[in-house]
């Protein structure tokens, strides 16, 4: 019989280099991730570790590295197709550099104290990757490891992050009905002072001013979690989005009862353009034909007939772009810049916009 394989407690790097022929601290630096190694010593040497079944100990790389290779990522909800997303390719991402993550859910709970969540576990991250929940955004500046947001931001916030520019992106969308003589035009943006409600309102009426035409308060519903009674019976489920969608579509119905109703609507994320369109079916009009219906993000709403118009989010980018920054940043721990990341959307025009 073949000698077998020594128990992966008993195998040290000394073992590891003398099998592959190199020195102890190159296999150091093989197992560390670090520069300064050939392709074909790399490659020895896991040959090596692979052969003699050699697990490294964490805790003790870490005590030598200072870093323990484990980043958290911080996601309000896993139901949101944009969370999935951006968290599968940031994982992606962390994984081919040697890392590997820890993942939470926050919820939106509005008296969450994220920094001390974080710092539950600071001595077993070298850095936290967040998708930052509506209040207390500040509080994690604190934080005394590398933080990235990705997707939500704040005024003033001094953290890095890479988001999407609501702005340009709403922005378009109000143009595009302008340019069909669209005037009586609504909006459903979410109710924050985050960058995704207020960026997105700020575009919507830049563009209609710009237009030489004054937003209507009355064209302005925000859509919030627990804008009636009703919607709590969908908190114990987690299910934001489907709050998201009971808003908006509870505002679509005001709005189409007006005496004086808007011929277009500008939904500002998908959920919320998924409410609407339940509204708009309810009352018998079809987006393209009735009514006008274009949306900031897409997902669902591809597989509507009459197509949305949308304005597509990057979301694998964000979440790949953010893991980038954040190993640079935990990489370099003197790198004390403060970078924000804006992506540009992508236009995807369909049949959803009605000449008038």
């Amino acid at each position: 019989m073949g000698r077998q394989k020594r128990s992966s407690q008993s195998v040290t790097i000394k073992d590891i280099a003398r099998l592959a022929g190199v020195s102890v601290s190159t296999v150091s630096r093989v197992l560390n991730h670090l520069d300064r190694v050939s392709d074909e010593t790399r490659t020895r040497v896991n040959d090596a570790v692979e052969k003699l079944g050699y697990t490294q100990n964490a805790l003790a790389t870490s005590l030598v590295t200072g870093q323990t290779r484990i980043v958290m990522i911080v996601v309000p909800d896993f139901i949101l197709d944009f969370n999935n997303v951006a968290l599968q390719f940031a994982e992606d991402t962390f994984r081919r550099h040697g890392y590997q993550s820890m993942i939470f859910f926050s919820g939106e709970d509005p008296e969450a104290d994220p920094l001390s969540y974080l710092n539950r576990y600071i001595h077993l991250i070298d850095g936290a990757l967040v998708v930052p929940t509506r209040n207390r955004i500040f509080d994690l500046q604190r934080f005394r490891k590398p933080i990235v947001l990705i997707n939500r931001t704040m005024a003033g916030c001094e953290l890095n992050s890479v988001t999407i520019d609501n702005f340009r992106g709403c922005y378009t969308l109000t143009q595009l009905l302008l340019e069909k003589n669209h005037k009586k035009i609504a909006i459903l943006p979410i109710d924050t002072d985050m960058n995704i409600g207020t960026d997105c309102l700020q575009g919507f009426c830049q563009a209609m001013l710009d237009a030489g035409l004054r937003p209507e308060d009355r064209y302005i519903r925000r859509c919030q979690i627990n804008q009636v009674g009703i919607l709590n019976q969908y908190w114990s489920n987690g299910a934001r989005n489907l709050l998201f969608r009971q808003s908006s579509y509870l505002n679509t119905l005001d709005l189409l009862a007006m005496e004086d109703p808007p011929t277009a609507i500008v939904a500002c994320n998908e959920n919320i353009c998924a409410g609407c369109l339940q509204a708009l079916q309810e009352n018998h009009l079809v987006p393209g034909k009735d009514i006008s219906l274009v949306s900031f993000d897409d997902l669902s709403t591809p597989l509507v007939t009459p197509g949305i118009t949308s304005a597509f989010t990057p979301r694998d980018l964000i979440g790949r772009y953010g893991a980038e920054r954040l190993l640079e940043m935990i990489a370099n721990p003197d790198d004390h810049r403060i970078i924000h990341r804006e992506l540009d959307s992508c236009l995807m025009l369909r049949e959803s916009i009605v000449q008038l």
